[in-house]
């Protein structure tokens, strides 16, 4: 966008949840969390009472901090995410029910959930793949899963077994999708290891590619990121190695406490999501109000600017305001400037008044997820600015004022001196030249008072 253009809206957050449609997810949440707990108990798996627990506390979890978040207009998207996560649990928690349909639809949504995890993993926190890695990272999984997984589902006899989301081994219900006569033997052989060591090489790729993440955030989205991520790593470590654990014959004891670490690592990252959005709020809330205390007390346009630069956490930073009456942007300085084009490592978050631009905020690409925060300060600089263009006018409208009161006590002061000036050039000697005459005729009057 250049300058003399007009600039179009901004990308704005997704929209709030409304009060009713929150009360029916609840409601909606509760009744699935308790059919899930139902489900466990009548399954009659071993520890059918600490497997119901843990399906429900699975499908409640992501719910309940998803309608949280989905309620701050900032992390919606990702809030709806988490929401839809904890409704697609719930057919994988179906999983632990002794009926083998039932039991055959949850171990498949079990798979599909693995590949959504990921895709919500690296999606946190905007609830966008924004990264291409990421989009690469999402799309192998969902092919992994498409293409290893769910069509095994017709010719395999059992599940493998032991797995985060029942607690039977030998004694587990059979497949109800079975099509064959027998199971392939290429399959436990060949594809199973295969699939599976495909599956650890990308946990692990996803581990590191949130370690690249944390490591290379602002301090602010660290706030947010780093309890997630770490909760998220963990899991994903687990998962790999519950894998390898299984494929290699360990004692069945330490692949359920690997595999219960998998399961409870969901909720634990929603936990982990809650504490890093409370985080967020309270470190936002604190720099808002001291970059509303700096701008009052600081001076000069490149000191401000300093501030907001210090605020994000980026030293690039710049700001540009909409003039109408310049036809475009100009910079803190006054002067004309540019806002940068889309693909740029810089973006340019806009700042709306009743649907017109009137501020923008030039900073480093990696502050896009927070888009709220930067228009936040953004809303900040523009009132600022806008307070100091209203100063100036009134302090020109006071010199003016000024110079109209001098003008007219001078002008007054001209009158005064022309009243005085014609008093003493014309009034004053008619006064005299009556006075002479007046005496005058005394004299006459002694003299011929007749004449």
């Amino acid at each position: 966008m250049h300058t003399g253009s007009h600039p179009s809206p901004a990308a704005t957050d997704p929209p709030r949840i409304g009060l009713r449609a929150l009360l029916a997810l609840t409601a909606v949440g509760a009744l699935l969390t308790a059919v899930t707990a139902v489900v466990a108990l009548a399954g009659d798996m071993p520890h059918d009472v600490s497997l119901a627990e843990r399906q429900a506390l699975i499908v409640a979890t992501p719910i309940a901090v998803g309608l949280y978040a989905w309620r701050d207009g900032t992390h919606a998207r990702f809030g709806r995410l988490l929401v839809f996560a904890g409704l697609a649990w719930f057919l994988a928690a179906l999983s632990s029910s002794s009926n083998e349909v039932v039991h055959s639809i949850g171990r498949v949504a079990g798979w599909t959930v693995e590949a959504g995890l990921i895709y919500l993993i690296l999606a946190f926190p905007s609830g966008r793949l924004t990264a291409r890695i990421d989009r690469l990272l999402a799309g192998a999984a969902a092919a992994l899963v498409a293409i290893l997984f769910l069509p095994t589902a017709f010719i395999t006899e059992t599940y493998p077994t032991p797995n985060q989301l029942v607690t039977c081994t030998a004694d587990c219900p059979g497949n109800a999708f079975m099509v064959l006569g027998s199971e392939p033997g290429f399959l436990d052989d060949v594809l199973v290891p295969f699939r599976e060591l495909l599956a650890t090489a990308l946990f692990l790729a996803v581990v590191v590619r949130l370690g690249d993440r944390i490591v290379g955030a602002t301090r602010l989205m660290r706030r947010t990121l780093v309890p997630v991520l770490v909760f998220a790593m963990l899991r994903t470590l687990a998962l790999s190695a519950g894998l390898v654990l299984r494929r290699a014959g360990v004692d069945e004891s330490v692949v359920e406490v690997a595999t219960a670490i998998i399961a409870l690592g969901l909720p634990a990252m929603c936990i982990g999501f809650l504490i890093g959005l409370i985080r967020w709020r309270i470190f936002t809330a604190d720099c808002l109000v001291a970059l509303a205390h700096g701008l009052r007390t600081r001076s000069g346009s490149a000191g401000r600017r300093d501030l907001i630069a210090a605020t994000l956490s980026d030293p690039t930073v710049e700001l540009a305001f909409w003039r109408r009456d310049a036809g475009g942007w100009v910079g803190v300085d006054g002067r004309p400037t540019s806002l940068p084009p889309p693909p740029s490592d810089r973006r340019a978050t806009l700042v709306f008044d009743e649907d017109e631009p009137v501020a923008a905020v030039v900073h480093d690409a990696a502050l896009s997820e927070q888009h709220s925060f930067v228009e936040a300060v953004g809303a900040y600089a523009f009132v600022w600015d806008d307070n100091r263009r209203l100063a100036a006018r009134v302090e020109s409208s006071l010199s003016e004022l000024r110079a109209s009161r001098a003008r007219i006590l001078a002008a007054a002061d001209d009158e005064r001196r022309r009243i005085e000036r014609d008093l003493h050039d014309g009034g004053q000697q008619r006064l005299v030249a009556l006075r002479i005459r007046l005496e005058l005729a005394e004299e006459l009057l002694k003299q011929d008072p007749g004449r």
